[in-house]
């Protein structure tokens, strides 16, 4: 089962982002800003929402 972790591009989220791919752990991000998606030094699958 996917974790997910907000904030990926973050400070605190994009380490914990980092830490878990490298221990091969399947995740979904959650990410406030999309420009930001290329300070993310892993592989991403990109699903837009919208907050309600």
């Amino acid at each position: 089962m996917p974790i997910l972790v907000t904030g990926a591009t973050g400070q605190v989220g994009g380490a914990t982002a980092q830490a878990l791919t490298e221990m091969g752990v399947p995740m979904r991000f959650s990410i406030r800003d999309m420009s930001r998606t290329c300070d993310l030094t892993i592989s991403i699958k990109s699903l837009s929402a919208d907050r309600t």
